[in-house]
C-alpha cells in the first residue's frame, strides 16, 4: 500500500509539473449528429465489423468463471488451481510484451496473428482435454500469449478504420469488447452444459482461429 502510494504521488508530481509546457490541446465543441454519423459509418464498413463483431474477449475470457468447476470434476484441484491458471494467463501478458518486438519482426504481422490463431485453438483444446493441474496451467499461460496477438492486431486495424474519427472508432471497439466478455460466462456456460469441455473448447478455439485468418488478410478498411 505505501509502495502504491509513493508511485501515485510521482505519477501525479510529474504530470502537474509536465503539464504547463505541454502544447495546449486543441478543444472542439462535442457535436452529437456529428458522433452519430461516425459511429453509422463505422458500422457500415465491411472490416469494422469483423473487428466489432469477433468480441474476442467472450471467447477468451467468458470460460474462467468455470475453471474451479472444471478442474475440481477432473480431480486436477480447485480454486487455487484455478487462480494459478488465470495468473498465468495474465503472465502471458507479459511475455508477449517482451516478445512481440522480435516476433513481428520475425514473422510479419500477417503471419503472427495467424500463428496466434493456431495456439490460441491449442491452448483452448489443452483446457478441454488437460489430464493435470500443470497442463491446465500451461495453457493458460499460452492463452494469455496469444490472444494479445489477436487483440493487438484488432486495436491496430480499430485505429486504422476511420482516423479523422480514431476516439469513436475505439470507443466503438471496447464497447463489443466488454459486450463480448459479458456474454462469454453465458455463452460458454450453455457449450459446458450441452456439450462438455472435450467440444465447447475446441469450438471456441476454432472461432478464434478463424477470426486470425480473417485479421491476416489484407486490411482493406478504406
Amino acid at each position: 500500500m505505501i509502495a502504491a502510494g509513493c508511485v501515485a504521488a510521482c505519477g501525479m508530481a510529474g504530470i502537474l509539473l509536465g503539464g504547463h509546457s505541454a502544447a495546449p490541446e486543441l478543444r472542439q465543441r462535442f457535436d452529437l449528429i456529428g458522433a452519430l454519423q461516425c459511429y453509422r459509418h463505422l458500422r457500415h464498413m465491411p472490416t469494422a465489423q469483423v473487428l466489432y463483431l469477433a468480441v474476442e474477449g467472450g471467447l477468451v475470457l467468458g470460460c474462467f468463471a468455470y475453471f474451479v468447476a472444471i478442474q475440481q470434476a477432473r480431480g486436477l484441484g480447485g480454486a487455487a488451481e484455478a487462480g494459478l491458471t488465470v495468473a498465468a494467463f495474465g503472465c502471458g501478458g507479459l511475455v508477449y510484451a517482451a516478445i512481440a518486438k522480435v516476433a513481428l519482426r520475425r514473422f510479419g504481422q500477417r503471419r503472427l496473428v495467424r500463428l496466434g490463431g493456431a495456439l490460441c485453438l491449442l491452448a483452448l483444446m489443452g483446457f478441454g482435454f488437460a489430464t493435470s493441474a500443470w497442463l491446465f496451467i500451461a495453457g493458460g499461460l499460452m492463452l494469455g500469449v496469444n490472444m494479445y496477438l489477436i487483440h493487438n492486431m484488432i486495436q491496430t486495424r480499430v485505429t486504422e478504420l476511420m482516423p479523422q474519427a480514431r476516439g469513436s472508432a475505439v470507443a466503438l471497439h471496447a464497447f463489443h469488447f466488454f459486450v463480448g466478455q459479458t456474454l462469454g460466462p453465458v455463452l460458454y456456460g450453455l457449450t459446458l452444459s450441452q456439450l462438455g469441455g472435450a467440444i465447447a473448447f475446441p469450438i471456441a478455439g476454432a472461432c478464434l482461429l478463424g477470426l486470425s485468418f480473417l485479421l491476416g488478410r489484407p486490411s482493406n478498411a478504406h
